[in-house]
């Protein structure tokens, strides 16, 4: 089976470059060139939401332990979030997208997925020359860069976006996909996570093309059934559609994976709440409010071995909403009731259904 790759679609995935830091940054000049920190507490404790280039080319890397970025850069200037302006700076790059295409999916704050062939075909245009118009005109207008990827698909566009990071346009013609990514890090391909690449290492994947390379029979006996979607993508096939604003996500969720498995449960609540302000983050990115609260909890099976059992609770609000306190609060009583004392925990997830736009909701 040779998966089929969709030669009619022009996706392009725009990628903010270190936006938190980088926003601060156009906020405040003086802080150009200089080593940012977003994020910690007046404690000096959490973690580091974003890292300018500056930090980054120290070791920084955001989700770093705060205590442990300013060991490794002691000199940073740290600055704590401002959700608000990277909520307007996040709007700022959506109306420079609709100049571009009438079909933008807003996948977070600092994100985005476009869809240009009507843009190409009506403008008579090169994909390359409408990345740079995006990248030039965020840049002029909001003082931020970005980087642009462009290819027959999401998933390769996703990763030519990141390829040259920052402020740089890749360009993948259709049918190079697999020459393009196959010499890369199997762990380069969005959807292989920790435990997905430790399977494939075992067996010698490396590379995506050594994946991609596999018939299926192969991917079965390694990853299951569930691994051929994720084989199809190594390959450059995936055909998921460019979303417009028009059509609502059902749900949003976000999950945190540990190790080793942990008991901590306050701990597990300080995630849920970190997850509770992504979410809420993605829910303002696309005007959307929300009206439950789901909450997922995955064990350690009682024998130890690698199995796990995963177990989940909802609740309606009764209310829509998109604040972190509102779906925090509901999370949290949900995980204090059904949490198992005593047992191992390999992940936690959390994320909201009833998903609406907050326009719909305002003409009633």
């Amino acid at each position: 089976m040779i998966p089929i790759i969709n030669r009619k679609q022009l996706i392009m995935h725009v990628d903010a470059d270190a936006y938190f830091a980088s926003v601060e940054q156009a906020l405040n000049p003086k802080l150009k060139g200089k080593q940012v920190i977003v994020g910690g507490t007046d404690e000096g404790r959490g973690i580091v939401c974003a890292a300018s280039y500056e930090a980054k080319s120290l070791g920084i890397k955001t989700g770093m332990p705060f205590y442990k970025a300013m060991d490794l850069c002691p000199n940073a200037v740290v600055v704590k979030p401002n959700f608000t302006a990277y909520r307007e700076f996040s709007k700022g790059m959506y109306d420079v997208f609709k100049n571009y295409s009438s079909k933008v999916e807003m996948m977070s704050v600092d994100e985005a997925y476009l869809d240009i062939e009507d843009t190409v075909q009506s403008m008579g245009v090169l994909p390359v020359d409408i990345g740079r118009s995006i990248m030039q005109e965020i840049h002029q207008k909001l003082g931020i860069t970005v980087s642009c990827g462009v290819a027959s698909s999401k998933v390769v566009a996703k990763v030519a976006s990141s390829y040259n990071k920052p402020h740089k346009l890749t360009y993948v013609p259709f049918g190079k996909e697999l020459e393009f990514m196959g010499g890369m890090p199997v762990r380069t391909l969005p959807g292989v996570g920790r435990k997905t690449f430790m399977v494939l290492n075992r067996f010698g994947i490396e590379k995506i093309g050594n994946f991609a390379a596999l018939d299926m029979d192969s991917v079965i006996r390694i990853l299951g059934i569930q691994g051929i979607p994720l084989w199809q993508k190594a390959q450059g096939a995936d055909n998921r559609i460019v979303r417009g604003e028009d059509v609502d996500p059902k749900s949003i969720s976000k999950e945190r994976s540990f190790y080793p498995y942990i008991q901590n449960h306050d701990y597990c609540l300080s995630q849920i709440y970190e997850i509770a302000e992504t979410v809420c983050e993605k829910l303002k990115a696309g005007d959307l409010m929300a009206k439950s609260v789901f909450v997922k909890i995955r064990y350690r099976n009682f024998q130890g071995n690698n199995i796990f059992s995963d177990v989940g609770f909802s609740r309606d609000l009764g209310y829509f909403s998109r604040t972190p306190e509102d779906l925090f609060d509901l999370a949290k009583e949900l995980f204090n009731k059904r949490v198992a004392v005593g047992r191992s925990i390999r992940l936690v997830g959390m994320g909201v259904a009833g998903v609406r736009s907050n326009y719909n909701l305002s003409i009633f």
